[in-house]
């Protein structure tokens, strides 16, 4: 176990409040290395972690401080950077299925299991995209980066509802057929 001289600064790692920094001085590093930045956790294999951690919630080394704004922005652009490009790597299969489906039309080969299933394939691949959208726009959401509202991404696997064409003034009732 290391022994702790002192610390200070400390602040939550991220929105959940699950681990907290600090800065530490430990015996025997701290005349070659100063003082370190420390991640200490109620969940720390080694019991200087734990030490830390439930030193810090006591306040003995100040006020645990709210994350910091710009690591709050870095960790969300992480997150929607990893969400984004799952999407990406969608879009880009779903692109590959749609265009060799066209490219079947085109040449008058399209099977009538490629023809019924094209509007299912274009329906995610424009979700996807939505998704995508969505996700680069995140920094204009109210609330952002702290409290904002993530995009839903379409299910997994995807629920293709065809959408019932909406009827002419024909296919209307008399009772309902708009007046001319």
């Amino acid at each position: 176990m290391s022994t702790i001289l002192s610390a200070r600064n400390p602040y939550w790692s991220s929105q959940a409040r699950t681990t907290v920094e600090l800065m530490v001085a430990f015996e025997g590093l701290v005349e070659t290395h100063g003082e370190l930045p420390f991640t200490a956790s109620p969940h720390d294999p080694e019991p200087h972690g734990v030490e830390l951690y439930e030193r810090a919630l006591a306040g003995e080394f100040g006020p645990v401080q709210d994350t910091p704004i710009e690591l709050v922005r870095v960790q969300v652009m992480c997150i929607r950077g990893d969400r984004s490009a799952a999407a990406t790597a969608r879009i880009d299969e779903l692109m590959t299925e749609y265009q060799t489906v066209q490219d079947a039309v085109a040449l008058k080969m399209a099977t009538d299991e490629q023809l019924k299933a094209l509007p299912a394939v274009e329906a995610e691949l424009n979700a996807q995209r939505v998704y995508r959208v969505k996700l680069a726009q995140l920094d204009t959401l109210p609330g952002y980066p702290l409290d904002f509202e993530w995009p839903t991404p379409p299910a997994n696997p995807f629920v293709y509802e065809p959408t019932e064409p909406e009827g002419s003034a024909q296919d209307a009732p008399d009772d309902e057929a708009p007046m001319t």
